[in-house]
């Protein structure tokens, strides 16, 4: 076996480097249209992870139910008066939707 069997070229090494960035730019060109959806995952999730490890000794180390409890709880907080402030079931959205004929 050759010693220039074992040591990587600084060609190879450089098409390494290459492939990896052109990957991540793929990746990056793939995930852009859910950025939206990507950054308030993150958001929510560290907002509402205090609340999972609080809840993690309350319900005996049970990681299931303590993320269940956590997801309904964001739900509750934070996703349905999203879609109720949209749709108009609250009552200051509600205000400002004007009805014709009314």
């Amino acid at each position: 076996m050759k010693d220039s069997d074992t040591i990587s070229s600084p060609r190879s090494i450089s098409k390494t480097y290459l492939l990896l960035a052109g990957t991540a730019l793929a990746l990056g060109w793939i995930l852009l249209p859910f950025y939206g959806a990507i950054l308030w995952a993150v958001i929510i999730a560290l907002l509402f992870a205090p609340l999972y490890r609080w809840l993690l000794p309350l319900v005996g180390q049970r990681r299931t139910w303590a993320a269940l409890i956590t997801m309904s709880i964001a739900i509750v907080i934070v996703i349905l008066p999203f879609f109720g402030s949209c749709c108009g079931f609250s009552f200051p959205a509600g205000c400002m939707v004007r009805f014709p004929g009314y």
